[in-house]
């Protein structure tokens, strides 16, 4: 991966890990080098995403945050995934949606 993704897509989630899951599973599908995924778990049961994303710690392209010790609000978890994005573009979507990495 370059030392600077041109893109970074953040994705933030509260309790919707069968959405969260096949977001994450689509975007990473894309082979690009140059992007950067942003996932940023709020569950109440953080065990779910952790163990999920155990399998994909290999790809250097993501930046996981799991659950923090407290819920964040929805702000604060979308703020904390953006704040982590290191991209010279950022985009923010939400768990059950999908932003085509080639737009960068």
């Amino acid at each position: 991966m370059p030392d600077r993704p041109k893109l970074s897509i953040c994705v933030p989630s509260r309790n919707r890990q069968d959405c969260f899951r096949q977001t994450i599973l689509d975007l990473i599908e894309n082979p690009r080098s140059d992007i950067e995924f942003v996932f940023a778990d709020n569950s109440d049961d953080p065990s779910i995403m952790d163990g999920f994303m155990a399998a994909l710690q290999d790809d250097r392209r993501i930046v996981y945050l799991s659950s923090g010790e407290r819920t964040y609000s929805m702000m604060e978890n979308w703020e904390r995934s953006v704040a982590a994005a290191t991209g010279q573009w950022v985009a923010a979507i939400g768990d059950d949606d999908y932003l085509d990495p080639d737009a960068a």
